[in-house]
């Protein structure tokens, strides 16, 4: 029944809810840190709903990089999603153009990877439980959103920026998640190829943070495909 997949797929995010709230909270206060508004905090998350994208925009936007090198940088840091919402699209029932467009504006890391670990179990999976995954993770992070910038008007502003370090400290988390995980070589080879190409791009050539992040990017995951796995 749909309604029963619905509330199936809003419970299946509760994992993914706990984990976005105090991230999504912590982008909210960096946003008011930035000098934006919290209708600019809503809002980005309410249109974007790409936690590194936002992040990453923010941040940029934060040392006074142009927006079309913002946009260009999210668009790079956000084109798996579309690899990830082909692998769902071939695995839910057919549904119009417009649905499937739906459906995929709801997609995340965390969404494809509960999304895929039922695909898994049992395909295809149907069109209301995914709805209410993607709805339970989308009210999480917006709503996360919205607290934190709303916080942003009575914590103290040495407080505020302090919190910026959130940012640092997600992203050396995913990394050091990856290295835990394996494969060690790839992703060291892939993290000091990006560094060393960003270093030589901002200081020795003197490129914008818009433009050097996403050529570091591109060049880090080359470089880390480019290893051999070990074998066993």
């Amino acid at each position: 029944m749909p309604v029963r997949d619905f509330v199936g797929g809003l419970v299946a995010a509760l994992p993914i809810a706990t984990g976005y709230i105090p991230v999504a909270i912590t982008y909210g206060l960096i946003v008011r840190t930035a000098g934006l508004s919290p209708l600019d905090a809503a809002l980005s998350s309410a249109l974007v709903f790409a936690g590194a994208a936002q992040f990453l925009a923010v941040g940029l936007y934060g040392v006074g990089v142009a927006i079309p090198q913002i946009l260009f940088a999210g668009w790079m840091l956000n084109v798996r999603h579309l690899l990830m919402s082909s692998v769902i699209a071939r695995n839910i029932p057919p549904a119009p153009v417009h649905v499937k467009g739906l459906m995929a504006f709801g997609v995340t890391d965390e969404v494809f990877g509960v999304a895929g670990t039922e695909i898994s179990v049992s395909t295809p999976i149907s069109l209301a439980r995914l709805a209410g995954l993607e709805l339970g993770a989308y009210s999480a992070w917006v709503g996360g959103t919205v607290i934190g910038a709303l916080a942003g008007e009575v914590i103290p502003p040495g407080l505020k920026t302090a919190m910026g370090l959130a940012l640092y400290v997600l992203f050396t988390a995913l990394l050091a998640g990856q290295i835990k995980r394996g494969p060690v070589r790839q992703v060291v080879v892939a993290a000091a190829t990006a560094a060393a190409v960003n270093i030589v791009l901002r200081y020795g050539l003197a490129a914008g943070p818009g433009i050097a992040f996403p050529i570091a990017m591109v060049a880090g995951g080359v470089a880390g495909m480019s290893v051999p796995e070990r074998q066993r």
